[in-house]
């Protein structure tokens, strides 16, 4: 006698719901089994090794072994068939059931994993497939520990996971028919389905699964995490809305969490008032933030005279801070500048390089009084609320049992019980289940179909208990009825069924009938034909509907001739020798190629199709008219012809290359992931172009035409006088313009419109001269009182007069001269009354960096930049000012083969260069030819260049690490272009190379 699975859940548990602190499940839930989706990775195509028995509960196709393999077809069904039992099923959806529930009778192997339970599969919006795992919470739970944990943990720490898993899942059920539960990775719970191996797990798993945590009555959500950093957190803590109330945690350190040599922490110690070494990268990041204070850059640290790491992020929390404090002496200049006071937020450890672990949280500190050094930590992976897995592997190594291990980390909560029955066999459809065991007292009134996946209950009524799910399609025998209930007995279980999901047939007067085989839509008597066609594979069924569980009319061999009137969900009505039925589509080859047509397409807009771009892989590919090497030819392709792929028919790709369609062999295309959407020929239908709008002036003398907007950027050449231009967008005094076929740039100072641009267009600012700004020699000062003047000269106008003992900024010495910079003005001093500050011997001071140098080793400027990726059009290229084909312009059109160079990439379109400018191209159209030195980044689509300068000098680095290799001394105020910004780091070029630098000393806003 098979057993019939039941959860019964004790009164504690039913309680109380409202005061549930995550989603809610209603008293009469039944969680006898959990949804779970599976990864996918975006299959349309899904081959799945079997072990043991199934069947599809639609039709009651059943198979062994062998593989089974799930396909997402056109219209939007998928289709199921088996290496041994060919096509199983075709339909919007399906529900493959395992005959057997108990682990040993088999699985379901794809994605590297065994699956037990059930599946439903059916085919998104996407055009992707959707597998839900329907499996027993126990079985569930086997793939969720073994994974979340590992088998060779402490059994106690296995078991406390085990119950924090469970209540988990159960707390995410929102409703009795939803189509999931849960998703399998560490967004909700990792869960990798079953290894038979795991016998600690399994353990763990079976001698806790009557036991959960509750409340105040409530089943509590045990949030868990891989470590809590030595403190545990709240919900509210880590996350602001959603996730419920604080109800059953506590905030308490945890030392243990710590002990655990595999909790993942980052630290750093800093001697405190006396000589030592740091991390390189720490020295660099305090020299750079000391320089921001002084207002000249550090050679040297003296000492570190205190450290605080400081304002708790959260109430009553001591290891999760948001700042730092230093005080400490730096030398500059030949001066010991002291007693500077940093303060800083803590994050800038990780922006410096400090710390390197992206995954950590959070932030503390504390004195170490036998080092003599304070110490800052980086920790926690997770949120940190709930248990740690670290934390309770440690405990449970040093002899905490698991309900201790629960009670520390959900010190609000009460272990309650629910009871957990086997799970039972599911009822193939058609099959008259065991009716030997009959109540007394009861008579067999007739048999029943179940229409849907209905609970099975203990009474007449929602609030009974369920023991468990009738599968849509099982046959019940049925002892009468209670108001809308039928009563039945499954596997020797005496229960009630919902009326509304029985279709019932009474034993008196009439013979149960089978359920009626779907009669399909009638044919119009005289119906247009769609075209000829022929058969592409062997015996193909024709059958009298459009899907499988119609009834085969016979089979018909290849090359069979047919005429094909209609296209529905995937299925040609045809007619064979005057017979008239369906056929899939995928096994007819029409006469002309021609993509498939959309059914009931309304007669004005153009029929479109969604196909994936590709590319050749090889020269002398065959394109031909059918999925068949017999078929004819069309042409060859050469290597690297793009393709359009519409569907894969075995190994063949329906595709269309140049606007004609056909089949070519599938290993011979290379994907690339970008999706196109064709017209009827063939060809990509690209969005209309919008027209720019322009308009003109005259040059009012003799002007550089720049490839940029600004002095910083190269001339074209000049301009002359009275030349008449094309005027395209007006930015900070420069108009973008055209002469012939080039487009460039020319001050507004220098032109005289006559046709005024669109009032949205303009955006007219006072153009700045820049100034060129020469190396810096270093730091002077004066001697006595100096005038200081505009030119390099005693007749010049006087700009002011400077103290003696004043200290100015030199940049060069002409003809006695100093050019200097003195309180952000700039101008000249008579080099008579000027001293040089002696920069050649820096002193390192007392701390220095880990090595014993105060300069980076390779900190000589490399003088090699960044090199970009590089890439070329594979077509005619528009390059826009915007990510869109609307509401922006195009600036330049590139033809096939022309290169750019790609900076980064948001969405379907790449940012990039082209002639000095930047702007966005549609990623179809371009083809990447190298990555360079620094990869593509991903940038959001408001991402522009800003047009600025330096506000000290700042080394450009070919890394955001402080660590990173220096290109080159950049001086302050010197002019550069910044494309994208990263966590305190700018991307930018300065004199055509490119390198990073950290945004303090770039002006920025």
């Amino acid at each position: 006698m098979k057993r019939f699975t039941a959860v019964f859940l004790t009164f504690a548990f039913f309680v109380a719901m409202a005061a549930f602190p995550a989603p809610q499940a209603s008293a009469a839930a039944d969680y006898s089994t959990i949804k779970v989706k599976l990864t996918t990775n975006n299959a349309t195509v899904l081959s799945m090794s079997v072990k043991g028995e199934y069947f599809i509960n639609e039709n009651g196709a059943s198979f062994k072994g062998g593989t089974l393999t799930l396909r997402a077809n056109l219209d939007g069904t998928l289709s199921v068939s088996h290496s041994g039992e060919g096509e199983l099923y075709t339909g919007a959806s399906v529900s493959i059931m395992r005959a057997q529930m108990k682990p040993s009778a088999g699985y379901m192997y794809f994605n590297s994993r065994s699956y037990l339970g059930h599946f439903n599969v059916r085919v998104l919006s996407s055009g992707f497939l959707q597998i839900v795992n329907v499996v027993p919470l126990a079985h569930y739970l086997y793939g969720v520990v073994g994974h979340e944990m590992s088998n060779t943990f402490p059994i106690e720490a296995l078991k406390a996971q085990a119950i924090a898993a469970k209540c988990y899942v159960l707390t995410c059920m929102k409703t009795g028919n939803a189509e999931y539960y849960i998703g399998d990775t560490s967004t909700d719970q990792v869960y990798k389905g079953y290894t038979s191996s795991n016998t600690n797990v399994i353990r763990a798993v079976d001698e806790t699964l009557g036991e959960i945590l509750t409340v105040n009555g409530s089943m509590l959500c045990t949030y868990y995490a891989a470590s809590n950093g030595g403190e545990t957190s709240l919900v509210t803590y880590a996350w602001s809305t959603g996730k419920g109330t604080n109800a059953g945690y506590a905030i308490s350190l945890d030392e243990y969490d710590l002990k655990n040599t595999m909790s993942p922490i980052e630290k750093v110690k800093i001697p405190i008032n006396e000589a030592g070494s740091i991390s390189r990268a720490l020295y660099e990041m305090i020299l750079t933030k000391a320089g921001a204070v002084i207002g000249v850059m550090p050679t040297g640290l003296e000492l570190i005279k205190a450290v605080e790491v400081y304002s708790p992020r959260y109430n009553d929390v001591t290891r999760n801070m948001t700042r730092v404090k230093m005080r400490l002496g730096v030398i500059a200049g030949g001066y010991l500048y002291d007693d500077i006071e940093l303060d800083f937020n803590v994050a800038d450890l990780f922006t410096y390089g400090v710390f390197t672990n992206a995954a950590l949280r959070t932030y503390w500190g504390e004195y170490d009084a036998s080092s003599g050094c304070y110490v800052i930590y980086h920790a926690r992976w997770g949120h940190g609320v709930g248990m740690s897995q670290r934390g309770a592997q440690q405990r449970a190594l040093e002899g905490w049992n698991y309900r201790d291990i629960l009670r520390f980390y959900y010190p609000g909560a009460s272990f309650s019980t629910i009871a957990v029955s086997e799970p039972a066999d599911p009822v193939k459809p058609g099959e008259t289940p065991d009716a030997s065991e009959v109540p007394e007292g009861v008579t067999l009134t007739g048999y029943g179909t179940v229409t849907g996946n209905v609970n099975f209950r203990k009474g007449p009524g929602t609030e009974y208990e369920s023991y468990g799910k009738l599968t849509k399609g099982s046959r019940i025998p049925v002892y009468g009825k209670s108001g809308s209930w039928y009563r039945s007995v499954v596997d020797g279980y005496d229960g009630y069924v919902s009326a509304d999901y029985v279709d019932f047939v009474p034993l008196e007067g009439s013979t149960p009938a089978p359920t009626a085989t779907p009669v399909p839509s009638p044919t119009p008597e005289q119906p247009a034909i769609l075209g000829t066609g022929s058969i592409t594979a062997k015996d193909v069924n024709f059958r009298t509907g459009p899907a499988t569980s119609y009834s085969s009319l016979k089979k018909l061999a290849r090359g069979t001739e047919l005429t094909a009137y209609a296209l529905q969900n995937g299925w040609y009505y045809v007619s064979v020798e005057g017979v008239y039925g369906y056929v899939s589509a995928q096994y007819v080859k029409l006469a002309q190629a021609v993509p498939l047509p959309t059914p009931e397409q309304t007669a004005k807009p153009e029929p479109t199709y969604s196909a994936e771009a590709g590319l050749v892989t090889r020269s002398g590919v065959n394109f031909r008219a059918d999925a068949s090497s017999a078929s004819a030819r069309l042409r060859q392709l050469e290597k690297n012809t793009g393709v359009y792929v519409l569907e894969k028919s075995g190994n063949w790709y329906y595709a269309a290359v140049d606007g004609q369609f056909g089949f070519l062999y599938a290993d011979y295309v290379e994907l690339t992931g970008e999706k196109v959407t064709l017209g009827s020929d063939g060809r990509p239908v690209l969005p209309e172009e919008p027209k720019p709008e322009t308009g003109k002036g005259i040059t009012t003398g003799n002007v550089n035409f720049r490839e940029g907007p600004g002095t910083s950027y190269p001339s074209f050449g000049t301009l002359k006088k009275d030349l008449e231009l094309t005027l395209h967008a007006l930015t900070d005094g420069w108009y973008r313009v055209s002469v012939g076929e080039r487009t460039g740039y020319v001050s507004s100072k220098y032109i005289n419109v006559t046709v005024a641009l669109p009032e949205k267009e303009s955006s007219d600012k006072e153009e700045t001269p820049e100034l060129t700004v020469p190396d810096i020699l270093g730091l002077g000062q004066t001697t006595a009182k100096v005038n200081f003047r505009e030119q390099a000269s005693s007749s010049s106008k006087k700009l002011g007069q400077i103290r003696s003992g004043e200290t100015v900024t030199l940049y060069s010495l002409s003809d006695g001269w100093y050019a200097a910079e003195y309180n952000g003005t700039r101008g000249y001093l008579y080099a008579k009354y000027v001293k040089m500050i002696a920069q050649s011997e820096e002193g390192a001071g007392s701390v220095t960096p880990e090595g014993g140098s105060s300069a980076p080793e390779g900190e000589t400027s490399s003088g090699e930049g960044i090199q970009l990726a590089t890439g070329a059009a594979t077509g005619k290229l528009n390059f826009r000012d915007k990510p869109s084909t609307t509401g922006g312009n195009v600036l330049a059109t590139l033809k096939q083969g022309e290169e750019l160079k790609i900076l980064g990439e948001t969405g379907d379109w790449y940012y990039v260069l082209y002639n000095g400018h930047a702007g966005f191209a549609y990623k179809s159209y371009v083809k990447v030819k190298s990555s360079g030195s620094a990869g593509i980044a991903r940038v959001s689509d408001t991402v522009a260049p800003i047009e600025t300068r330096t506000t000290a000098e700042v080394n450009l680095r070919q890394g955001m690490s402080t660590s990173s290799k220096v290109i080159r001394l950049m001086p302050s105020k010197a002019s550069v272009t910044v494309y994208m910004i990263f966590d305190g780091w700018c991307f930018l070029s300065q004199n055509g190379t490119f390198g990073f630098a950290v945004t303090d000393y770039i002006k920025l806003g």
